[in-house]
């Protein structure tokens, strides 16, 4: 129906019920919004509930909730004092949180699920205010490029700790929510038919099944994916010893593992650009 220029209404609805989760994040007095923070909980910031989990999540909000996941990927933070931003976890200092962008410091933090508020200390006289981020241990030589970048940025965004923290739509530049934004966003990303047969029809072992299956979702363990599970390790290609180990670089980029592509694509005589990722590579 696309072609006669009909919206695909599950889509609109989602966009819709994204008004909501707005909402819940900004007006904190209103007699809906604390009927539903009471029954359900509020989630770390009060920006939205807590997960509705069995029979204490059923009803009207279990069924918006569901949608929080993809609605807070493009949320981002003003800081005003601090209180309802978590410093390693909440978009705040650009496109990425601090836990994304730093995951060997995150992995050594105390204080992994602290607000901004938290972690400013203020001088006796009021005059100034800085940084208090404590780690568990030293930072070892590999990580000090990290930690140079990591306290840089930090230093720039030391917050005044004046107003209330307030969210920012990243899809639209006024930083207001606007539902066409949101369902122009989920229209242009809803993912295609997942080539499922392509994996688990073919005539191979289940486990190599099943390895391609979670490498297309980058769920393998990967040096990156462990350093989010809090494991302090050195995220750097044992092979190449040059890049950081993802699941795309492992199986990919890396020189060793592209030359064994190249290898055997010549031995068959194929000629092939390499996609970007395993995902594409699977969709190919």
């Amino acid at each position: 129906m696309g072609g006669l220029g009909v919206r695909k209404l599950a889509h609109f609805n989602q966009a819709l019920l994204g008004k909501w989760f707005w909402r819940f994040g900004q007006e904190r007095t209103s007699l809906w919004r604390r009927v539903i923070a009471t029954k359900y909980g509020e989630g770390q910031g009060g920006w939205n509930t807590k997960d509705c989990r069995r029979a204490h999540g059923c009803g009207l909000w279990r069924g918006i909730n569901v949608g929080w996941e993809r609605f807070s990927k493009h949320l981002a933070f003003v800081v005003g004092d601090g209180s309802r931003i978590r410093f390693w976890h909440d978009r705040w200092v650009g496109d990425f949180s601090l836990k994304m962008l730093y995951p060997q410091l995150y992995a050594c933090s105390s204080d992994k699920e602290a607000f901004i508020s938290d972690l400013v200390d203020h001088q006796e006289d009021g005059s100034s205010r800085c940084w208090n981020v404590r780690f568990y241990r030293n930072f070892h030589e590999r990580e000090f490029e990290a930690a140079f970048s990591f306290l840089e940025l930090i230093q720039a965004q030391i917050p005044r700790g004046i107003g209330w923290d307030r969210p920012l739509w990243r899809l639209n530049r006024n930083g207001k929510f606007d539902t066409w934004s949101f369902y122009h966003k989920i229209r242009s990303t809803t993912p295609s038919y997942f080539p499922w047969k392509g994996i688990w029809k073919v005539k191979v072992p289940k486990r190599v099944a099943f390895f391609l299956w979670t490498a297309t979702h980058g769920w393998i363990l990967t040096l990156d994916n462990l350093m989010l599970r809090s494991l302090p390790l050195a995220n750097r290609c044992c092979m190449c010893c040059c890049s950081a180990k993802s699941v795309d670089h492992l199986l990919i980029h890396c020189p060793v593992a592209y030359y064994i592509w190249v290898q055997m694509l010549q031995a068959f005589g194929v000629q092939w650009v390499m996609p970007g990722s395993v995902e594409s590579l699977v969709f190919c």
